[in-house]
């Protein structure tokens, strides 16, 4: 899971500076969407992988993503993150969740193919699930979502992937607004007691 924190921790810095660039132009938002509309077009055109909302492009990553090599499929990765970013902080407010996912499943594939050890669906799945819960803080319904995008039998590796990465980036947040969930050893303690029960009562 320290793929997924590491890749969360880029994506924060990505939105951070895109946010920080664009702040003197803020109250220009013609300007500002045009700007991000540009971007985001470049973006599409040099990686055409990265258009759209990212649902349906996952099944792209999952049927022919293996041919694209490792350093296509981080490249991929960080222009996704380079539009959302756009798209987040210059043109619009939207839900970021199939991004994420869609970011994980290249990074994770990725991982999978540099590790041969590391089966391709285990990598995608633990990386799509360890990067949202990382951005979002929702393990749960990060969880809930993935098992029916899934399958009930990746419950478990799903489970473990999104609480390890929550503990793991309790300090990590989007926006500076976003409040931070500082997890105790006592909390912390907790948490694993209860994904314990969830395995074996």
């Amino acid at each position: 899971m320290g793929f997924g924190a590491v890749t969360a921790v880029i994506f924060v810095v990505v939105f951070r500076s895109i946010g920080y660039l664009s702040e003197h132009i803020a109250h220009y938002v013609i300007l500002l969407a045009t700007l991000g509309g540009l971007a985001i077009g470049l973006i599409a055109y040099l990686f055409p992988q990265t258009l759209f909302f990212g649902e349906k492009e996952i099944s792209t990553i999952v049927e022919t993503g293996s041919t694209f090599g490792i350093t296509m499929l981080l490249a991929i990765a960080a222009a996704k993150m380079l539009a959302v970013s756009c798209t987040l902080t210059l043109v619009s407010a939207a839900d970021s969740s199939f991004p994420l996912f869609y970011i994980g499943a290249a990074v994770g594939l990725a991982v999978a193919l540099a590790v041969p050890q590391i089966h391709p669906t285990i990598g995608m799945i633990c990386m799509m699930a360890a990067v949202n819960v990382a951005i979002t803080k929702t393990p749960i319904s990060t969880t809930v979502i993935l098992s029916v995008l899934s399958d009930t039998a990746m419950v478990p590796v799903i489970v473990i992937a999104s609480f390890v990465s929550f503990l793991l980036t309790t300090r990590v947040s989007l926006i500076h607004t976003q409040r931070s969930r500082n997890v105790s050893a006592e909390e912390s303690g907790s948490i694993s007691a209860s994904v314990g029960e969830i395995f074996f009562s």
